[in-house]
């Protein structure tokens, strides 16, 4: 069964500024996460539980996408960007603050999507029992 994905912040539109080939490379490996699958490209992100990160590398340069699984409603890319150092394998403080932010905002998504299903399930119940 396929999880739902859910892009938080700009972070769809930042993947959508990568070239194609790392584009399509990103979305085959979500694919296979919503599917509940693996990857080799997929990583653990420090920092966070349920967080991962997806390293996809080109001639030029290495992409990354974060994304939170450990939310029952789905799967929640944080962020997509161009890693900028050139030496080492450092993220840069802004990329981890922005991984931060935006893993609260997914759970603030999380938990009103939660709260929309939970007053659902209630409409129902008040229909179905006057419906007796």
């Amino acid at each position: 069964m396929s999880r739902d994905l859910f892009w938080v912040g700009s972070s769809k539109k930042d993947l959508r500024e990568m070239p194609e080939e790392v584009i399509r490379e990103f979305g085959f490996v979500l694919r296979a996460v919503q599917n509940g699958g693996q990857h080799s490209s997929i990583k653990v992100w420090k920092g966070e539980a349920g967080v991962y990160e997806i390293r996809i590398s080109n001639s030029d340069s290495t992409f990354r996408t974060v994304y939170l699984v450990n939310l029952s409603t789905g799967i929640y890319v944080l962020h997509a960007f161009q890693k900028k150092s050139s030496t080492g394998i450092k993220t840069s403080q802004l990329d981890k603050d922005m991984v931060a932010a935006r893993f609260s905002k997914a759970k603030q998504i999380h938990e009103e999507l939660l709260a929309e299903k939970d007053k659902s399930n209630e409409v129902r119940k008040v229909a179905k029992k006057k419906g007796r």
